[in-house]
């Protein structure tokens, strides 16, 4: 495997997570009117919760990062970049 590879999956995975970062307004606006009814978790947002998620999404992101430096070989990369992308869009859901 070329490190070239490495790279296209990479990058692949890159744009995926940028999506999953720009849709973040929009599954809140579009959630807006349910989080009146869940005013209940809202308080349940603590400091911990806070750190928790942005945690989640630097790991993502190193995760992504490394599969573009290490090669873990073809499957391995696109599970790896898949699990980034994954704990991103996991991460988004429980802000929403």
């Amino acid at each position: 495997m070329t490190a070239s590879t490495n790279v296209i999956i990479s990058a692949i995975a890159a744009f995926l997570y940028v999506v999953v970062l720009i849709s973040i307004p929009f599954r809140i606006r579009k959630n807006a009117k349910d989080q009146k009814k869940q005013e209940e978790s809202e308080e349940k947002k603590d400091k911990m919760f806070w750190l928790r998620e942005i945690t989640i999404f630097v790991m993502s992101a190193v995760i992504i990062g490394l599969c573009a430096l290490l090669s873990f070989g073809t499957v391995g990369n696109i599970v790896l970049c898949g699990c980034g992308v994954l704990g991103a869009v996991i991460a988004t859901r429980e802000l929403s």
